[in-house]
């Protein structure tokens, strides 16, 4: 999904409550802009998974993001 589709399709309020109630603190300048980073608009990149599979490297931890600040 684009993110002009994103924009279209969900709401901000809608989007900051659910991230809320999964744990997910949210500070967005505006609902409209949140709205654009709704997790659909993104691809699921796996380059773990990729790696592996060419055999390049293997994986030895999995680290999760504790912030994430976009500007």
């Amino acid at each position: 999904m684009s993110r002009y589709a994103a924009r279209r399709e969900v709401r901000g309020a809608q989007l900051h409550d659910q991230l809320e109630a999964a744990g997910v603190r949210v500070r967005a300048r505006s609902l409209r802009g949140l709205a654009e980073e709704v997790p659909v608009s993104y691809n699921d990149v796996d380059v773990g998974a990729t790696c592996e599979r060419t055999r390049l490297a293997g994986r030895v931890a999995r680290l999760e993001p504790i912030r994430v600040v976009k500007g």
